[in-house]
């Protein structure tokens, strides 16, 4: 993975296991975030189609990486700060 960025990839294992992943995240980020809040799976939108080969991915749990409009990605990772409450979304699902 040396020298070349790659997003973060989505699990579609359980909410659980994407919970868990981006709770680990934000506590390498910060020991003082105490967990995660929202954790949305990204899409690459059809518009954006001709970059697919840009999208890059790692996944954290086994390693693996992917490239091309069929990867999985973290969109959205909201760390929340201990002892805080996550975000709530608003009405058309934003969080922040």
């Amino acid at each position: 993975m040396a020298g070349t960025p790659h997003l973060a990839a989505f699990s579609d294992a359980s909410p659980e296991a994407n919970a868990a992943w981006a709770r680990a995240y934000c506590q390498q980020r910060n020991t003082s975030f105490g967990t995660a809040g929202t954790v949305r799976r990204g899409v690459l939108p059809p518009a954006q189609a001709g970059h697919a080969a840009a999208v890059l991915t790692y996944s954290p749990a086994d390693g693996r990486t992917c490239i091309g409009s069929d990867c999985p990605f973290v969109a959205v990772v909201e760390c929340v700060p201990a002892g805080a409450e996550p975000c709530t979304a608003d009405e058309q699902g934003n969080v922040g």
